[in-house]
């Protein structure tokens, strides 16, 4: 029997080796295809400073980025004391999402197109170009800011060595919030009004953050956006003090200097007093100016983290909340609802929990729940995400049976349901600035394009013959309009420079919010006379539902844990809008500087931006010297490292190299090559992901090949010819991960292979929340019977089985079962730290009760282990997160040990 088995697999993996060989040739041809074909569909326009890559549907765009980086240019330099040429920009379509990235060591700043919701926070965007543009280009003026002694380095070394790299987050951040807030008195968000309302209800709940709390975010409200709200806050304050100019002197002084150490003498010598002491003076300053703010009305809810939208139905009120619980040292579970809220007995019901997010305002029509979740599908011009964009699936769930089914796929900005069944939405030109307007009828499945807009349309509400929306047209903040769907006509309600938004019906009423002044508020448009109204002054407010029958006001509101559901009775007290100035849109007159460029412009960035020197010792105490590149073009297409050494016992010449090509995105190749420590290998591995997905159920599916070539310890000549299909699955579900991996490592003497070898490896990963704590299993099934592993002359990590906690070397077997489990919660907040270099700060303590397991076929020989860690969550030197604890550990042989631990996720 066994016999038939072994000649059945070796048919297959006969089978698998032509496939492997087969693709090989495929791959070739498909690179030299791609080379023909593909790669120069990037269209490039460029000027002396910048080099701006594109798809050719995102031409109107990149030209809009272009000129809005030339137009603040000086402003950015002036800030920064830093000039750049020849700065790559990549303008990217992911969907409908809206955000940008800076990459200081490999020179490049990613643009993505989506300009941002009415509901988001900050929404204050009069021109995304040119608030993402300068916010992101200040980004690399100022890291990139190197002068002095520090300038060998940089130039001997590479990008590593820039000491404004190694910065507190709120400095990193600070500058750019404070840059982008100075392009308009209506954009930004130190204009908007959030985050002055954020400062303003830490210092009611007597909250205000630490100099290093505010740095190394613990995970709490407001989490990763701490370093934008408080670094933007504080910068201010040091402009409005000490001046503009100053950070230019500050970014100077520390560029010149040697990282971390100087850090604060850089203060120092800039504004007479360290960042300690500044921080102080700015937390009164705050206390002074907010002594006096607090919400209005009664807290409903007491969640805090995130809620973007508000419903109120049949005396149920309907929210959308996003929050985060730590389970684990640097670990954390999203948790994405809708929540049903009982007005009078204030019992709670949860809907709707996704994996995802909810992009879009829900709607109730007639007892029926429609919302939106964002999704990922392949097909966008972009690197970043290979492919991959977002867009909005729409759901209609009955809340009388609970069914639920999807009814709308689209990249849809704003929709309403009307009771014919149909749905009006909008979504974003891709031609031009604006909006298209479309009718989906849910029972024919047809969708009618009825209109263009050159507004972009987001909220829309229809009330009978009455649609009102929040547009905007560009280079203004959205306000309210009647919107005519019979020929796009917009009407201005509500139109001042300000934010007006966040809108819905009573009657004859429109509530919605504005942020008058840099102040979020509530207030009531009277639609038939004309009279507006304030129903809030102090705190903030949003996303007003009005219950007519108690006049009661249900509204989001703020406090220093994040967001929650107020209510308050109105009081109906006339406001009139006072007459804003309006702002006018700078000229831009910069196409005579606009040249056309190719695909040459990208490989011309294929220089290696890292080139660091190394000195270290081998197994056997030999001597090596050498040097590391590490390189990448600004598409992405090849990242690069290189190792070479030169030991100078043996006399002869190492290195370890590894090539990428993602040229033909999904689909990625890496080619690798090996020769240390009397190992060579020369390996081909490639990956395609079948499916993405961010809903409950399969997330990915990901098959892979890989190949390589490499010698054992029988022989230094390159005997070993491997081929490892493999295929990699996730399950994600709102409280449980499963991830499935199976490979299949297979040799054949027939090929040149020194073995015959037929093995499968799977592991199974489960990752289950439990009450403010997880529990993480990982099965490992080992069928390798072939294998070649020799604990005495091969190092541990080319073992079949991995090491467990409590043993120094893994089980010595070829077949069977490896096992772990943990249980992890925290335990202790700390949440305090040391503003002393290197700028320690102390997170949480994490304990973890754990047990592992090493099982070979028969069992016989097995290992085992339990015990307990306890982690320090550290934080050290600017932004590298450490992992300190200790572990109590008891093996199968009643052996106890303490055992210490220490490791790090930093990325480089």
């Amino acid at each position: 029997m066994e016999d038939g088995h072994r000649k059945t697999w070796k048919t297959f993996t006969n089978h698998i080796q032509n496939i492997g060989q087969l693709s090989i040739y495929y791959l070739l041809f498909l690179i030299v295809f791609i080379l023909c074909n593909s790669a120069f569909s990037w269209e490039v326009t460029k000027t002396d400073h910048f080099t701006v890559f594109y798809d050719r549907e995102h031409e109107w765009q990149a030209k809009k980025f272009l000129q809005s980086l030339e137009y603040y240019r000086p402003k950015a330099e002036k800030l920064t004391g830093n000039i750049k040429y020849h700065t790559p920009v990549i303008i990217e379509d992911i969907g409908t999402t809206s955000n940008g990235m800076t990459d200081p060591i490999f020179n490049r700043i990613n643009l993505f197109t989506y300009p941002p919701s009415a509901s988001v926070l900050g929404a204050g965007t009069q021109s995304w170009e040119a608030d993402l543009s300068l916010h992101e280009y200040i980004h690399l003026l100022h890291l990139s800011k190197v002068g002095g002694i520090m300038r060998v380095p940089k130039a001997l070394f590479g990008n590593l060595f820039m000491p404004n790299l190694f910065s507190l987050g709120w400095v990193v951040e600070g500058i750019t919030v404070y840059g982008e807030s100075q392009i308009s008195p209506y954009q930004g968000r130190l204009n908007d009004g959030y985050y002055s309302s954020y400062i303003a209800s830490r210092v009611k709940d007597n909250r205000f953050p630490s100099i290093l709390k505010a740095a190394y975010p613990p995970m709490e409200y407001p989490y990763l956006d701490g370093i934008y709200n408080y670094g933007g806050m504080f910068f201010d304050y040091l402009a409005k003090t000490y001046g503009e100019n100053k950070f230019r002197e500050f970014f100077d002084r520390y560029g010149s200097s040697i990282p971390i150490v100087m850090f604060n003498f850089s203060a120092k010598q800039t504004y007479g007093a360290s960042f300690k002491d500044l921080w102080k003076d700015w937390q009164q300053y705050e206390y002074d100016r907010f002594k006096d703010f607090g919400m209005e009305g009664e807290k409903l809810t007491d969640n805090g983290w995130y809620i973007f939208d508000l419903a109120f139905h049949n005396n149920y009120l309907y929210y959308s909340n996003i929050s985060i619980q730590k389970t684990a040292p640097f670990n954390a579970q999203k948790f994405a609802k809708i929540i049903q809220k009982d007005v009078i007995t204030g019992k709670e019901k949860c809907l709707i929990s996704t994996t995802s997010f909810f992009p879009v305002p829900m709607k109730i029509n007639e007892n029926k729940l429609y919302y939106a979740i964002e999704e990922l599908k392949r097909g966008y011009a972009n690197t970043t995400y290979m492919g991959f964009g977002f867009y909005s699936v729409i759901h209609e769930k009955d809340l009388s049976n609970g069914e639920d089914k999807v009814i709308l796929k689209d990249e849809v900005r704003g929709f309403e349901i009307l009771n014919d069944k149909t749905i009006i939405y909008s979504k974003d030109r891709k031609d031009s600035f604006g909006s298209e307007i479309i009718k989906y009828d849910m029972r024919s499945k047809e969708k009618t394009k009825l209109f263009d807009s050159d507004y972009i349309i987001d909220r829309i509400v229809i009330r009978g013959e009455r649609a009102i929306v929040s547009g905007r047209k560009d280079w203004e903040n959205y306000s309210i309009y009647y919107l005519n769907l019979s020929n796009g006509e917009m009407t201005p309600i509500v139109d001042t420079p300000y934010f007006e938004g966040h809108h819905t019906f009573c009657g004859n009423r429109l509530f919605f919010t504005a942020n008058y002044g840099g102040k979020f508020a509530i207030y009531c448009r009277e639609l038939s006379s004309g009279k507006t109204y304030r129903l809030t002054k102090n705190g903030y407010s949003t996303n007003p539902n009005y219950e007519p029958e108690s006049q009661k006001l249900y509204y989001i509101g703020l406090n220093s844990y994040g967001f929650d559901i107020y209510a308050k009775d109105v009081e109906w007290e006339e406001f009139e809008i006072p007459e804003f100035e309006r702002f006018t849109p700078p000229e831009f007159d910069i196409e005579y500087k606009m040249t056309k460029g190719g695909y040459i412009d990208n490989l011309k960035t294929l220089f290696p931006v890292l080139h660091i020197p190394s000195l270290s010792i081998g197994p056997k105490n030999e001597t090596r010297l050498g040097i590391g590149l590490v390189g990448e073009d600004a598409l992405g297409h090849f990242p690069y490292s290189i190792d070479f050494l030169y030991d100078l016992d043996k006399k002869e010449p190492l290195f370890d190299a590894k090539f990428s090509v993602n040229m033909l995105s999904p689909f990625s190749t890496t080619f690798s090559a090996y020769n240390k420590d009397d190992k060579k290998r020369f390996s081909l591995d490639m990956q395609y992901p079948l499916l993405m997905r961010l809903s409950s159920g399969i997330s990915d599916l990901t098959v892979g090949l890989s190949g390589k070539v490499f010698n054992d310890s029988e022989s230094k000549s390159l005997k070993r010819r491997e081929i490892a299909p493999s295929i990699n699955t996730t399950f994600n579900f709102p409280l449980t991960t499963i991830g499935l991996n199976i490979s299949t490592p297979i040799e054949r003497q027939s090929v040149g292979s020194r073995i015959d070898r037929s093995g499968i490896i799977s592991e199974l990963r489960i990752n289950q929340y439990l009450k403010k704590s997880a529990l993480r299993i990982k099965t490992k099934g080992i069928y390798d019977p072939d294998n070649t592993y020799d604990p005495e002359k091969d190092d541990k990590e080319d073992a079949p089985f991995p090491v467990i906690r409590g043993y120094k070397d893994p089980l010595d077997a070829k077949i069977g079962v490896s096992f772990s489990a943990d249980i992890s919660a925290p335990i202790l907040n700390i949440r305090k730290g040391i503003f002393l270099m290197p700028y320690i700060f102390f997170e949480d303590v994490c304990a973890d009760v754990f047990f592992d397991a090493s099982v070979q076929k028969g069992g016989k020989n097995s290992i085992a282990s339990t015990g307990l860690e306890l982690h320090l969550e550290t934080n050290i030197a600017m932004w590298i997160p450490l992992d300190l604890g200790i572990r109590l550990v008891a093996n199968k042989d009643k052996k106890y040990k303490f055992e210490p631990i220490i490791s790090t996720n930093a990325e480089f």
